[in-house]
């Protein structure tokens, strides 16, 4: 079952968002998260629109407009700061107008698999925003990951590693939202001085990354991964 996801990277250019500690800007850790999250849809067969895929501005007023009537959910990346260090924590905000009730079940969804995998961060709950993305017609999950300028939360966004689980949380999320599987596909990577095969009298052993029904979605997995080593590669039509 495809669908389409709307994904806005917050900020973006000459707009770094906040700066956290040690100089990271939010911009990035909102780009890093959001390319993720889109491989990760794309790779389960959905179609995805970004509002960014470069350190460019994201746009984000414009872009809530432009994607009405063309989505089944979007989705806004963000992370949070505050002047006062000691407040931490993840928080997720929804629609205040419209889809009230299907905004709040995706952002339901999407905050328990974020704090299935980081324990100990703590929960501030969801609440209505008053954000261009939240003021349109569509379901809306509006993600403030953490507090970047918190010490205490450092450990769940560093290092990089860590903060993939976001995007995996709300893939996660989002697939449960839609009735599909939450489990995360795995990215394929190139062995690592592969050995020998031993002879085996002409059997071949076929390894599938995945099925797609839409053929954009098999080229892009397809170019993944002969970037990632496997030059053999090819797609089959079943």
């Amino acid at each position: 079952m495809s669908k389409t996801i709307a994904i806005c990277a917050g900020h973006g250019g000459n707009d770094s968002g906040a700066v956290g500690i040690g100089g990271v800007k939010e911009k990035d850790l909102n780009l890093k998260v959001a390319l993720r999250l889109r491989d990760l849809l794309q790779s389960a067969g959905h179609k995805v629109i970004m509002a960014r895929t470069t350190d460019v501005n994201a746009g984000e007023a414009q872009f809530a407009k432009d994607i009405v009537g063309k989505c089944d959910v979007s989705i806004a990346v963000h992370f949070n700061a505050w002047s006062d260090n000691t407040a931490h924590g993840h928080e997720i905000g929804h629609n205040r107008v419209h889809n009230i009730a299907a905004s709040q079940k995706l952002c339901n969804l999407m905050k328990a698999q974020v704090l299935k995998r980081h324990s100990g961060l703590r929960d501030r709950g969801g609440k209505p925003y008053n954000f261009a993305m939240c003021n349109t017609t569509t379901v809306n999950a509006y993600c403030e990951g953490l507090f970047i300028t918190s010490q205490r939360d450092q450990e769940f966004f560093n290092p990089d590693s860590q903060l993939m689980k976001f995007a995996e949380a709300y893939f996660a999320g989002i697939q449960e939202y839609f009735g599909l599987s939450a489990i995360v596909p795995t990215t394929p990577t190139a062995p690592v001085n592969p050995a020998t095969p031993p002879a085996n009298n002409g059997k071949l052993y076929r390894v599938q990354v995945g099925a797609y029904s839409v053929k954009s979605n098999a080229d892009a997995m397809l170019a993944k991964v002969k970037t990632a080593g496997f030059k053999d590669a090819f797609i089959r039509l079943d």
